[in-house]
């Protein structure tokens, strides 16, 4: 059944502080990249049901950040030719580092008392990427950087709390709010106006395919947690059921109108806009992965970035 019991009316209201849950020990994790390739629409109907037939093929996935500590939260940048992400330092905290695809190495954008976090490209590579930045007093804000990592500032000074981010257009950015419970929120930029869309939210937050927002719900007395996922676009008034996450996982990328999460170390897909039946995809247990916990794909759809745990 929909947890349409989680799901809040639209509230305008001025920004306000929650409690802050960044400063939990990040685990030791490397990122992957593997290439990827799309045949056709995967879709057919059989026997009156939804069959998903999959023709997304990955291949052979490479540890490109192999060290002991957090390489964690990929996302590609707009040409494909690299993506950004997070990585812990020895003196503590976190910084932004882009891992450069043909060059097959990895060069630091920040280097801060602070620890950045979600580095998302803003577009072409000179926009530069936005941040998640832990400010010394645990302040959680968004940040806006140039390209080289340099000239920080603030997206918005109010808006506090932010654990994850997806941009909808230059100026409405939709947030995972951390509180009791993590809420989502639709923030007008220039005003800092903030609309609450959701309750008790999971952490992955992606554009949909057919426009709008995707994002998870927590389904009521579920231990442990499981999700499903809803889909908010401006035309409808509120959120609508799209699909029950797979297992308990958190995180998912849309490949197409292909829906994929994961659960140790393989890939399920779905297609939800046709039917609510996951396949599993691929085991990448051979290229010394497991406890896959992000998956993020690139622009021109020909690279995928998975989070995994660090090999023993």
């Amino acid at each position: 059944m929909p947890s349409f019991a989680k799901i809040l009316p639209v509230v305008l209201l001025a920004a306000a502080a929650l409690p802050s849950g960044a400063g939990a020990q990040a685990p030791s994790t490397d990122i992957w990249l593997a290439p990827l390739s799309v045949d056709r629409p995967p879709s057919r109907r059989a026997r009156g049901d939804v069959r998903v037939v999959h023709d997304i093929h990955v291949g052979d996935a490479v540890n490109v950040t192999r060290r002991i500590g957090y390489d964690n939260q990929p996302r590609f940048t707009r040409d494909s030719q690299s993506f950004l992400y997070t990585r812990s330092e020895e003196r503590g905290g976190t910084d932004v580092y882009r891992y450069d695809i043909d060059a097959e190495r990895s060069v630091r954008l920040t280097e801060t008392l602070e620890s950045e976090y979600s580095p998302t490209p803003m577009g072409r590579t000179r926009d530069g990427f936005c941040a998640v930045r832990v400010e010394a007093d645990s302040t959680q804000r968004l940040w806006r950087f140039d390209a080289d990592g340099s000239n920080p500032r603030l997206v918005m000074a109010h808006v506090d709390s932010v654990g994850y981010f997806e941009w909808l257009d230059k100026n409405t950015v939709a947030l995972f709010v951390v509180g009791d419970p993590h809420t989502l929120r639709l923030v007008d930029v220039s005003s800092e106006l903030e609309i609450i869309e959701a309750a008790d939210i999971g952490r992955a937050l992606l554009r949909s395919p057919r426009g709008g927002l995707t994002f998870l719900v927590k389904v009521p007395q579920t231990d442990p947690a499981t999700y499903e996922f809803f889909s908010w676009t401006e035309s409808r008034p509120f959120p609508t059921l799209l699909v029950p996450a797979y297992g308990t996982g958190q995180d998912a990328v849309w490949i197409g109108e292909t829906l994929v999460m994961a659960e140790g170390s393989t890939l399920f897909a779905a297609r939800p806009f046709d039917g609510p039946s996951w396949l599993p995809l691929v085991d990448l247990a051979p290229y010394g992965l497991s406890a896959i916990s992000r998956i993020t794909a690139s622009p021109n759809g020909k690279w995928l970035a998975i989070v995994g745990a660090e090999p023993e």
